[in-house]
Formats: C-alpha cells, sequence, structure tokens
C-alpha cells in the first residue's frame, strides 16, 4: 500500500516509446501509463472513416485521415476518439525487448513489470540522501539465524537485533563501500 503511495508522488512512469507525441508526459500510475503505451503503441488504429484501413500508430492514422480524407488537423481529435475506442491489441507484433536494458521477454504483462520496475528504480534517484544513508556501516550475518544487518563503523556491539544472538561476522567487502567511499562533505573520494 505504501508503496503505491511512494510511487504515486513520485510518478516515476514516461511513456518508453521514441517518437511519442506525449513522451514528456508523466502518467500518475503504472496503470495510465501501461493503458497509454497498449492503446497508443502496441494496438492497431482502423480508419474510423469507413476504408476500415488498420495504422500501427495513431500519428499515421492522424496523417492518412488528414491526407486520404482530407479532414483538418485541427479537426482530427473526435476520429482520434473513434478510433481509440475500437483500436484492437496488436499481438502479432508485440514488443519483446526491455528499452532500457535489452532484457528479452515474451510475455507482455511480465515485460510491463520489468520495464515499470526499471522506471520505479530511476524514480527512488530523486529522493535526497540523508546523512545516515551516507555513513559508512559494517554488513554483518547472524550466525544463529542467517539475519543480515548493519551497523555504524564505531559501533562494537554485533548482537543480532532479531535473535539477540553475537554470534555473528563482518561481510566483506562490504558490497557498497568496496565501490563508493564517501567523504564528509558528500563527495565521491577515490
Amino acid at each position: 500500500m505504501i508503496r503505491k503511495h511512494v510511487f504515486r508522488d513520485l510518478r516515476p512512469y514516461l511513456c518508453t516509446y521514441p517518437d511519442c507525441a506525449d513522451g514528456d508526459h508523466i502518467f500518475e500510475s503504472r496503470h495510465k501509463w501501461v493503458k497509454h503505451e497498449l492503446l497508443w503503441h502496441e494496438s492497431l488504429h482502423i480508419c474510423p472513416q469507413g476504408c476500415q484501413e488498420p495504422f500501427k500508430s495513431p500519428e499515421k492514422l492522424e496523417d492518412h485521415l488528414v491526407q486520404t480524407h482530407s479532414i483538418l488537423r485541427i479537426n482530427v481529435r473526435p476520429f482520434m476518439l473513434a478510433s481509440l475506442q475500437s483500436a484492437k491489441s496488436n499481438l502479432d507484433e508485440p514488443r519483446t525487448v526491455c528499452p532500457l536494458c535489452t532484457f528479452e521477454e515474451a510475455n507482455v504483462k511480465k515485460l510491463q513489470q520489468h520495464i515499470a520496475r526499471h522506471q520505479e528504480e530511476l524514480a527512488l534517484f530523486a529522493i535526497p540522501l540523508t546523512a545516515d544513508d551516507l555513513t559508512p556501516k559494517k554488513h554483518i550475518r547472524c550466525y544463529s539465524c542467517d539475519h543480515h544487518y548493519q551497523i555504524t563503523m564505531d559501533e562494537q556491539e554485533i548482537r543480532c537485533p532479531q535473535c539477540f544472538s553475537e554470534f555473528a561476522e563482518v561481510l566483506e567487502p562490504d558490497p557498497v563501500a568496496a565501490h563508493l567511499s564517501v567523504s564528509t562533505d558528500g563527495s565521491s573520494v577515490d
């Protein structure tokens, strides 16, 4: 529940099709983003003027309405809305590759979830770090219950917060500190 609330506030969802006319539009939910991509990029749009010609994008349909049926661009919107209502899923050629990492997935729903997770992870970078986030930590694993936890570098007590056992090990190397050292002013140090 809180996860949905955080992402509704962050609004991480953008259209992932490069030539989208709404490419800079930020969708308020995963559902609205998926609906946009399915309707505008993964559907066949049938001409509502009777010729029944199919188009893979609303932009191509709009050009067709202007050029073939002599409809002025400023008057195209009602025809486009009619086309969207009758749009049919273009499952003959569904997207199978993530545009962000080239991961391949034939299942459309799983691919949408994969792409959404990318967008959510990227949006989380917008949340500012606190001083505590920058404090170097020891990564500990409890021998008794296998719980993993962190303590600050200056803490001597390694008692497990879950089972209170003192039998624990410091994991080396620290996966974060191995790649990034942070100075007191927050800048990266080599």
